[in-house]
């Protein structure tokens, strides 16, 4: 598990690295450029917390999308090339990644686009809808299930978030700045010494403000240097987060920093490519370059000295188990259960009292046994978390029955018998739902046309 867990982080960081490259040097077309913004992006305060003191996957997977889709605006805005499949798969990318991230990038190309609105023309609106059907393809196998889950019942991650846990988890002045690595707590609520370290990174935080001194600006590169300071403004108390509830689908303030950082290096990269023909062009560069990499290894040092501490059990601290961090707060447990699930068993629940449950087993998608005798509305509550796609196959003397599924008050997988029976064996399975399968086979089709066009698209380059 753990070498596995470190050639996931491994490619992770290559994939990353070569996304940011990739990014800057299709805009600014310079190599050295390039190769500084990696190194700013890799080494920022907000990645190094993110990949090795929260080890948080899902955003770990976004810092790979989040500077293609800032490209893909770029190319569709200011270099007006026919750029809807870079869209298309970066957005895809971000939604099967970290649906939060995704939402919030959602929120940065609609800023480009009002604010650019003179740049979009016909062409604009083509890229714009194929880049939409494309992604809406690519991920219905996750998307559509998805909906169609959440549709079904109320989930924790319904009920616990909301503008009050983005106010308790905005940053002090103080922690923009800071630069060592913390293993503690996000917000502003903890003292300096046990926060974690959240912000775009010292050098970044002092070279970002020196856009407003270039004299050449453009409007793009303006409004990547405004999103930048948009997003740091709302990871502090002072964003009017009270007015702004319908945000609280981020959980954290300091979500926004997975743009905010991406759009500091491509500013950054236009203040390095604004003055290349100068003298002082090599001493910045290397400048930037230098504490980067140094004030970096400064926060990566910590997390080599951390002293790992393996746990054969899991220790609940609280009764309310869909709030444990262990399984990271448990955000898609039914939200009124209060189950402790690790403890829980395999205990069946239910009002036959003519007869004992016998030759019980379990595997991973099924489950059976046997009962001598069962009336009508007899009802078992099984050791089941409670999603659409269960079925009961009840199989007696009498006939074979498929009954449906329901969620009891906790959320656990219930049925009922649905007559007086004798000499029952019941099995309990998770086939899917007809969305689930429809949608994957929509996903795989769209998936093998990419493939295709690829495949045409290369061949018509070499004639």
């Amino acid at each position: 598990m753990t070498l596995s867990y470190k050639i996931f982080l491994f490619i992770c960081a290559m994939l990353t690295a070569l996304s940011m490259y990739y990014c800057i040097y299709l805009i600014f077309e310079n190599k050295k450029i390039s190769y500084a913004s990696v190194v700013l992006y890799m080494f920022s305060a907000f990645h190094i917390t993110d990949v090795y003191v929260r080890s948080a996957i899902g955003e770990i997977l976004a810092f790979i999308f989040v500077p293609l889709v800032f490209l893909s605006i770029y190319q569709m805005l200011v270099q007006k090339k026919d750029c809807w499949l870079l869209m298309g798969l970066s957005f895809t990318g971000l939604l099967l990644s970290h649906n939060i991230s995704f939402l919030i990038s959602c929120g940065v190309f609609a800023i480009f686009l009002i604010a650019m609105f003179k740049q979009v023309d016909k062409k604009t609106f083509k890229t714009v809808m194929y880049a939409i059907i494309l992604s809406f393809l690519l991920s219905a196998f996750y998307l559509l299930p998805m909906l169609e889950q959440m549709r079904g019942g109320l989930y924790a991650v319904n009920g616990y978030f909301n503008k009050d846990s983005l106010l308790h988890s905005t940053l002090n002045i103080e922690q923009i700045f800071k630069i060592n690595t913390t293993f503690g707590y996000l917000g502003h609520t903890y003292d300096l010494s046990q926060a974690a370290t959240m912000n775009i990174g010292l050098v970044l935080s002092i070279m970002t403000p020196l856009y407003l001194f270039c004299k050449k600006k453009t409007l793009f590169f303006t409004l990547t240097f405004v999103v930048c300071y948009l997003a740091i403004w709302m990871t502090t108390s002072y964003f009017p987060w009270d007015l702004f509830g319908i945000l609280g689908f981020m959980q954290f303030s300091w979500r926004v920093l997975i743009v905010a950082l991406p759009a500091a290096v491509i500013v950054v990269s236009y203040i390095l490519n604004y003055f290349e023909d100068e003298n002082k062009f090599k001493f910045i560069y290397w400048i930037v370059m230098f504490f980067s990499l140094s004030i970096g290894i400064y926060q990566l040092a910590p997390i080599y000295n951390e002293e790992k501490i393996l746990k054969d059990k899991i220790v609940f601290s609280t009764s309310e188990y869909n709030h444990i961090g262990e399984l990271s707060l448990g955000d898609y447990l039914p939200l009124n259960s209060n189950i402790n699930y690790q403890e829980y068993g395999q205990y069946i629940e239910t009002n036959n009292q003519l007869s004992n449950i016998e030759n019980y087993n379990k595997s991973y998608n099924n489950m059976s046994f046997t009962i001598s005798e069962a009336k009508e509305n007899d009802f078992y509550t099984l050791p089941l978390i409670y999603y659409k796609g269960y079925i009961v196959e009840i199989q007696s003397n009498s006939e074979n029955v498929i009954t449906q599924t329901y969620p009891n008050e906790e959320g656990l997988v219930t049925f009922r018998i649905p007559n007086n029976r004798q000499e029952i064996s019941i099995k309990i399975s998770y086939k899917g739902t007809k969305i689930q399968k429809l949608s994957s086979i929509l996903s795989v089709l769209s998936f093998i046309m990419i493939i295709v066009y690829f495949i045409l698209r290369k061949g018509r380059k070499i004639k």
